[in-house]
């Protein structure tokens, strides 16, 4: 999975760790996100390239208040947005090239579910998936939505198409969907992110600042 640190999700999402400082990060062999704290600037800033984010914090900005979280938090999902969005249209754009789809649109999402199809439209994806899955799976999850160009069901003759994609093979004639199944099981397995759609809503932020549920020392929205 490949998240740094001892990382307990709910723990962190249910507790003062609710609260995303650089005590938070992401580390998989796709994308990795770090926090530091920074002297002599007065905002938030960010550098970015592909699969590498790091928000620099001013050394004397409080976290624990609420307006500054939501800077955060804000600041955090339109650049992990960015990310996900160039990482699957590179990704999506290489496996989709083995096969005669034509052009694929790319939508990324931030509170549903992880991924999705319409009708030979687009595709979409959640974003937080970088966070949680390493290239293996990710590849799993696109080459998951292209079979459904195939078979829209999850029958069986859809898991042989999933492995034929990822195997990179011309036809499922020798698949079981074994492997496919194998991967969903996984990836589902380890689905972290779906805590992180949760405290990425700004409704649910202040919901846990007005019921207590981010520990700060005046324990209200400021």
């Amino acid at each position: 999975m490949g998240l740094a640190m001892a990382f307990d999700c709910n723990k962190w999402a249910y507790s003062f760790y609710g609260v995303v400082d650089e005590r938070f990060a992401v580390e998989t062999d796709l994308f990795q996100l770090h926090i530091h704290r920074k002297e002599g600037i007065k905002k938030l800033m960010v550098e970015r390239t592909l699969g590498k984010l790091d928000i620099y914090v001013p050394d004397n900005m409080d976290l624990e208040l609420y307006r500054n979280q939501e800077k955060m938090r804000k600041l955090m999902v339109e650049e992990v947005n960015w990310q996900a969005s160039q990482i699957f249209r590179q990704r999506t754009d290489v496996i989709a090239s083995r096969l005669n789809i034509g052009h694929i649109e790319i939508r990324t999402m931030k509170y549903d579910t992880h991924a999705g199809y319409n009708c030979n439209a687009y595709l979409k994806f959640n974003i937080w998936t970088i966070c949680g899955h390493d290239s293996r799976l990710v590849d799993y999850l696109i080459c998951h939505e292209l079979a459904h160009f195939y078979k829209s069901g999850h029958c069986k003759p859809f898991w042989r198409i999933v492995d034929m994609i990822y195997l990179g093979l011309d036809d499922e004639s020798n698949c079981t969907g074994e492997i496919s199944l194998g991967l969903d099981k996984e990836f589902r397995y380890n689905w972290v992110p779906s805590e992180m759609m949760h405290w990425s809503s700004p409704s649910t932020l202040k919901h846990w600042y007005e019921n207590g549920w981010v520990q700060n020392k005046w324990n209200r929205i400021r």
